[in-house]
């Protein structure tokens, strides 16, 4: 009878830990699932706070510095970054104020960049936009980047709906997100030429050739102020930025490591992996693919004749988080490989906002 008493005990004890447990891990989810709910407004309060407190960059002093003198181009960007900066600067000059619409255009970035996907699992994707360090740092800089990136993925919304209707509204919408882009970053013209050359169906619409034509109205103003000052972009990045430039394996080798880390750290890999294994369904995505797979190729080939700047790929983000999570969604093996990654990473992101404040 004893032996009864001590093995109803124990079945108490295992019941009792294990609704425990369970308890536990009903509370877990319902935390995760509430963090989930207003995700948008605690990125947003985390960047904002951020921006306030962490100190400003060189490079965003020098964009700075344009603000306060603006103008239709500048030595080696077009004119974009200035504008913005101009933008928040109307309240102030802190760094808040010089960062206040980059961060504003991360937010949207973001929001849109999930409904770009469309994930069915929120977690899985969520998982992979905390584990990308410039996603989340790059976000609150001042630099051209973040806008080419943000008008970017309007150009991408933009173009699967037009690829799917033939319409003047959307072509002229494709334009306006297009001259933004253009204005932005002149790495614009790889989104727009790796995207759109391997639809040659849009050639038979008479709407392409209005989207093309606004395209051009729309970049006159910074041409015509290229020709007042001899070309000054052009020349500085097509002759000035290779002069003394040679074949070196050490460049080659140097942007293969650092876009394997800097599209990550951690998840950089599966990344890159995806967007080329990945089997596109629709033209959208073959769009999409041919952009991604063409901007990492053409900045593998320009690493020949010298050393590529990891952040020139900033723009692929779009097309690695879009195929990064389509090819895991379904993956067990890789879902488990993204949740360690985001394991480790997601600390390591914390540290670095901490250090940029610091430091």
């Amino acid at each position: 009878m004893w032996l009864s008493k001590i093995h109803y005990r124990n079945h108490r004890k295992d019941k009792q830990q294990k609704s425990g447990q369970l308890f536990g891990l009903f509370l877990f989810y319902n935390m995760i699932q509430q963090l989930l709910k207003y995700r948008f407004l605690l990125w947003f309060i985390v960047a904002i706070l951020q921006a306030a407190f962490t100190d400003i960059f060189h490079d965003e002093a020098y964009y700075w510095l344009w603000s306060k003198h603006l103008a239709w181009g500048y030595y080696d960007h077009p004119p974009m970054i200035a504008w913005i900066i101009r933008i928040g600067t109307v309240f102030g000059d802190q760094e808040i104020f010089v960062r206040l619409v980059v961060v504003l255009m991360n937010l949207v970035f973001i929001y849109l960049l999930e409904k770009l996907v469309a994930p069915k699992n929120l977690l899985l994707f969520w998982k992979i936009i905390l584990s990308v360090f410039v996603l989340q740092i790059g976000g609150i800089i001042a630099v051209p980047d973040l806008p080419l990136m943000f008008f970017a993925i309007l150009f991408f919304f933009a173009l699967k709906q037009y690829l799917e209707n033939d319409s003047i509204l959307l072509a002229t919408l494709l334009a306006i997100v297009s001259a933004g882009m253009i204005y932005s970053k002149y790495h614009a013209v790889l989104v727009l030429v790796f995207s759109l050359i391997v639809q040659p169906q849009l050639l038979k619409r008479k709407s392409f050739y209005w989207f093309v034509s606004l395209v051009i109205l729309s970049g006159l103003p910074h041409l015509f102020w290229q020709q007042q000052h001899n070309w000054v972009s052009f020349h500085y990045h097509l002759v000035e930025r290779s002069v003394g430039e040679n074949f070196k394996i050490e460049n080659t080798l140097d942007y293969i490591v650092t876009q394997l880390l800097f599209t990550g750290p951690l998840i950089g890999v599966i990344f890159l992996f995806a967007l080329f294994r990945f089997k596109t369904k629709t033209a959208f995505e073959f769009s999409l693919k041919t952009f991604g797979v063409g901007l990492f190729v053409f900045f593998f080939l320009m690493s020949f004749k010298g050393r590529v700047e990891s952040n020139w790929t900033n723009v692929g983000f779009i097309p690695l988080v879009y195929f990064g999570y389509s090819f895991t969604e379904d993956r067990e093996k890789w879902k488990k490989a993204i949740h360690i990654i985001f394991c480790i990473s997601f600390p390591l992101v914390i540290l670095a906002r901490i250090f940029l404040v610091y430091d």
